[in-house]
C-alpha cells in the first residue's frame, strides 16, 4: 500500500455512531450521516490520485446498503418517520440535511415538498470564533479542506502532519488556515495538537435546568461579554440550558428569549444523581470488593478510541402523540403507550416503562422485555451497567472481558462516588461492525450523555484504551457481579 493510500484506511473509514443493539434508527441514521460523509471525503481523494476507484465503489455500497435498511423500516410505521423527520430538521445544518434528503421521499410523506419545507426551516449553523486558536493537524493520510462549512463546497487537501491553526467552529466543521489559506476541516478529519483540551466541545449541562443567583444577570447574543445584551434576568429565575459553552451557558429564559449567560451565576437545580443500576454502596468505593489497581504491564493497549454515548428513554418524561403498542418477537403486545414515548424509544433503542419495566429494541419495532432493575440487555446477555458498559466493533476489539481507560478511573461520578477505570465490553450490533476506532459508552439517561461529553471528553475524541489481563478481569467481574444481571 502507497503511504497516501493510507487515507482511505484511516481517514475515511466508516465511523459509525453506535451500537444498533444500543439504539435504534437515531443511531443508523448518525451511522449513514458518517458514511456518507466519508464517502464524500473518498471523492476527493479519488479526485487527487490519493485513492483508487475500487475503494470508492465499497464506501459506496456500504452508504447504499444502510440507507435501504433506514427506508424500509420508516416505510413500516409513518408515526415514527414524522418523528425521524422532525429529528433531523431539529439537528441538522442544510450540509446534513442534504446528506438526508432521500428519506424523505420514504413512509407516507410528500416527500419533495417536505423537504423544501424542512430546508426552509433549517438555518446554516453560525461561526463561532476562538478568542484563542489552537493547533491541530490533519489526520493520519491526509484531509479534506472545504472553502465552505459544508462537504459539497469545493475542495482542496492537507497532507498527514500538516500543521492547521483552528480559529472557529461552524456545526461540525473547524475553521483552519493551513499552508497560507483558510478553510473548513470535518471534525473526524482533524487530529488534536498541542492544546488537546480545546478540541472539547462543551455541552455539559445541555436540556437541564439552572437558578439565577446574581442580583441582576446579563443574556447576551453569544458566549462572551463582547457580545450585546439580550436582556437581564433577576435573581431566582429558572431557565433552560441548551448549551455551555466555555463557561457560558446558552439559556431559554421565561420571558421566551434566548441567549447566553455566565455559567457562574447559575445554578444547576435538577442534577438528579442515576438511578438503581449505577454502582453506588454509599460509603465512596465503587462498589463492594474494594480498589483493584490497574496492572499496566499485564494489560494490553490498544489504539486510541473515539467515544460516543448512549441512553434509555423513559415513558416518564412524555406525553401525548395518540397511543402506540410495544410488540415482542412473537407478536404479542407488551405495552401499550403514548407516541411521543414510542417515537423516542424507536429512536434511543431502549426504555423504561412506567410500570418500571425495560423494553429494548430486537428487530423491525420488536422488544424484548428485560428482567426486573435492568435498563437494558447487552448483546452478551449481560444488563448495562451505567457508566460502565461499552459497545465496541468486534472485528477490531475483543468482544466480552473488561477494559480499563486511565481518564476514567479517579473520576467524579454525578453519584458521588469514584470510578475505577474499568468497562465491560458486553455490546456490539449490527450498526457497529464498521467502525473504525471506535467504542459507545453507556450512561443511562440522556442528561449523563451531556455529563459525560463535558467531565470526559466530547464525542469522537481519542481516549486511550488497554484491555485487561485474565486475572484482572476475574477480579473486576466477581467486583460486579451484583450488577451484570443472571
Amino acid at each position: 500500500m502507497k503511504s497516501n493510500q493510507l487515507f482511505i484506511v484511516l481517514l475515511v473509514i466508516i465511523f459509525t455512531a453506535t451500537s444498533l443493539a444500543a439504539g435504534g434508527i437515531q443511531s443508523m441514521l448518525t451511522e449513514y450521516a458518517s458514511v456518507s460523509g466519508a464517502r464524500i471525503a473518498m471523492q476527493a481523494a479519488v479526485e487527487q490520485g490519493l485513492a483508487n476507484e475500487a475503494d470508492l465503489a465499497e464506501l459506496y455500497q456500504a452508504e447504499e446498503n444502510l440507507g435501504r435498511e433506514i427506508e424500509e423500516l420508516l416505510k413500516q410505521d409513518s408515526d415514527v418517520a414524522q418523528e425521524v423527520y422532525r429529528y433531523l430538521v431539529a439537528g441538522s445544518t442544510r450540509s446534513q440535511l442534504q446528506i438526508y434528503k432521500r428519506f424523505f421521499a420514504v413512509g407516507n410523506q410528500k416527500g419533495e415538498r417536505l423537504f423544501e419545507l424542512a430546508s426552509e426551516r433549517v438555518k446554516e449553523a453560525q461561526l463561532e470564533e476562538f478568542d484563542n486558536p489552537f493547533e491541530g493537524y490533519a489526520t493520519a493520510g491526509g484531509a479534506c479542506i472545504f472553502t465552505d462549512p459544508d462537504f459539497a463546497s469545493t475542495k482542496t487537501f492537507a497532507r498527514s502532519g500538516d500543521k492547521l491553526t483552528v480559529t472557529g467552529v461552524s456545526g461540525s466543521f473547524y475553521r483552519v488556515s493551513v499552508n497560507g489559506a483558510t478553510g473548513f476541516i470535518h471534525e473526524s478529519q482533524l487530529a488534536a495538537g498541542s492544546d488537546e483540551a480545546a478540541f472539547l466541545v462543551d455541552k455539559g449541562y445541555r436540556g437541564q435546568t439552572g437558578t439565577v443567583t446574581a442580583s441582576s444577570l446579563n443574556v447576551r447574543k453569544g458566549p462572551g461579554t463582547q457580545y450585546a445584551i439580550v436582556c437581564s434576568l433577576s435573581n431566582g429565575t429558572v431557565v433552560t440550558i441548551l448549551e455551555t459553552q466555555s463557561g457560558w451557558h446558552k439559556v431559554n429564559a421565561p420571558n421566551g428569549k434566548t441567549g447566553w449567560a455566565a455559567g457562574n451565576y447559575i445554578k444547576i437545580t435538577d442534577n438528579n444523581v442515576p438511578d438503581n443500576n449505577v454502582p453506588d454502596n454509599n460509603n465512596n468505593d465503587v462498589v463492594p470488593g474494594g480498589d483493584i489497581p490497574p496492572n499496566l504491564g499485564a494489560f494490553k493497549k490498544i489504539d486510541n478510541q473515539k467515544p460516543t454515548y448512549y441512553c434509555t428513554a423513559r415513558e416518564a418524561e412524555f406525553s401525548g402523540g395518540g397511543s402506540k403498542q410495544i410488540m415482542s418477537t412473537s407478536g404479542k403486545v407488551i405495552a401499550t403507550v403514548c407516541g411521543k414515548f414510542y417515537k423516542d424509544l424507536c429512536m434511543e433503542g431502549s426504555g423504561i416503562l412506567n410500570d418500571n419495566r425495560c423494553v429494548s429494541w430486537v428487530a423491525n419495532y420488536k422488544f424484548q422485555v428485560a428482567p426486573a432493575g435492568c435498563k437494558g440487555i447487552t448483546a452478551s446477555g449481560k444488563w448495562v451497567v451505567t457508566f460502565h458498559t461499552l459497545a465496541v466493533n468486534k472485528k477490531e476489539l475483543p468482544f466480552g472481558g473488561v477494559y480499563y481507560i486511565p481518564k476514567t478511573r479517579g473520576m467524579k461520578m454525578p453519584n458521588g462516588e469514584t470510578h475505577d477505570g474499568y468497562w465491560f465490553a458486553h455490546d456490539t450490533g449490527g450498526a457497529f461492525t464498521s467502525a473504525h476506532n471506535r467504542i459507545d459508552m453507556y450512561t443511562d439517561q440522556r442528561k449523563w450523555v451531556n455529563w459525560m461529553e463535558s467531565n470526559l471528553v466530547g464525542s469522537l475524541k481519542p481516549l486511550e484504551v488497554w484491555r485487561v489481563d485474565n486475572a484482572t478481569k476475574e477480579q473486576v467481574y466477581a467486583k460486579y457481579k451484583q450488577f451484570l444481571g443472571k
